[in-house]
């Protein structure tokens, strides 16, 4: 496995710096939720984008492989919103949820981390309703001053390889890329 975030920094992921690189507003337009939806955020963190999904009156499954992470998510959501959020402990590619189950998946910068990236995807699109999206945002593979090391990233064609598809809306960025499949 290459590079895995560090919780020990997880107030970088929240930061002002960061909010400037990769605006939740933009990745959120993009995403287009829907009130009612069920959005699974696979590597979800402290919440950079389950709370603007909670608020979007979307139900989120919050996915992530260490427990501070969940727990630091579940310490941000509000106490209205509590009841559309629903916490996972697990490693990805791992997705311990019946088929058919959401309505979309996001990931923000959490494929380049996952070991077994096909079995992943494999996961994602059986936990996926038919007609549902999967949402692919992650650094762009180019040297910068934040994010994971170089010969961690994936290029948005290493994705759609991987995918074994052409997403059906893309977006670049010269730091981040999004992909929709």
């Amino acid at each position: 496995m290459g590079h895995v975030f560090d919780p020990g920094r997880a107030a970088m992921l929240l930061s002002d710096d960061r909010m400037q690189r990769q605006p939740p507003e933009a990745i959120l337009s993009r995403l287009r939720p829907e009130q009612g939806e069920t959005w699974l955020d696979l590597g979800s963190g402290n919440g950079f984008m389950t709370l603007p999904l909670l608020e979007s009156g979307c139900h989120v499954v919050a996915l992530d492989l260490r427990q501070e992470m969940l727990d630091m998510l579940c310490s941000r959501v509000p106490a209205d919103l509590r009841s559309h959020l629903q916490t996972v402990r697990s490693e990805l590619p791992e997705i311990p949820m019946p088929d058919h189950s959401v309505d979309h998946a996001v990931l923000v910068n959490v494929f380049h981390e996952i070991p077994d990236r096909r079995r992943a995807v494999a996961e994602i699109l059986r936990v996926l309703r038919p007609g549902g999206r999967v949402h692919v945002v992650d650094h762009q593979k180019v040297d910068s001053p934040s994010g994971p090391p170089l010969q961690d990233r994936l290029s948005p064609q290493d994705v759609e390889d991987i995918f074994g598809r052409t997403p059906c809306r893309s977006y670049l960025d010269p730091l981040y890329y999004h992909l929709i499949f």
